[in-house]
């Protein structure tokens, strides 16, 4: 049971706090350029130790809705040439939510990226999707399209709400080292 709604500036926050201890605990895996599938687990670890004591679940690649365990799907219009639309479903790389609702308590959706994907653009036509309000079928407070630079070993982060990307909402490029 959620124990307290988050502002933006406590998600923030808690998701800095995280990443940074992904920088100090796990930059080997940028040091040896290791493929970005594996960072979401390692971050997930990280978030969960803030998020789970107001309640929320922290889960990588969940692509189930609600109690009846129906896969996530993507809105055809929205999602246009995106593989979401296929029977497998969407799987967000981290999820910060409470089982078992709906869309009830969906506070933060993440895709993680290396900085130099050239299939970014993708990943933002799901945050978008994510966080639709109306029309979206998850409605996730924020999304969060995470960049992280094996080269630089630096991160940033472009934050979403409301189906759009914040203009003025980011986590501005800081050193993971």
């Amino acid at each position: 049971m959620i124990s307290k709604i988050l502002s933006f500036d406590e998600v923030k926050k808690y998701v800095v706090s995280s990443l940074k201890k992904f920088g100090k605990k796990d930059l080997k895996l940028l040091e040896y350029s290791i493929d970005e599938y594996s960072y979401p687990h390692h971050i997930a670890c990280y978030l969960e130790e803030k998020f789970s004591r107001f309640g929320y679940n922290v889960d990588c690649e969940y692509n189930k809705v609600g109690k009846t365990g129906e896969i996530k799907k993507g809105n055809s219009q929205i999602l246009e040439n995106t593989d979401l639309k296929k029977k497998r479903g969407v799987r967000p790389d981290i999820i910060i939510h409470e089982r078992g609702n709906l869309t009830e308590n969906n506070l933060l959706v993440i895709e993680i990226k290396k900085a130099n994907n050239s299939n970014i653009s993708r990943d933002r036509r799901k945050l978008e999707y994510f966080t639709l309000i109306n029309g979206g079928q998850l409605q996730y407070t924020f999304g969060l399209l995470i960049l992280i630079s094996c080269e630089s070993q630096t991160v940033r982060g472009e934050f979403f709400e409301n189906g759009e990307r914040s203009k003025d909402r980011k986590i501005d490029e800081f050193s993971l080292v």
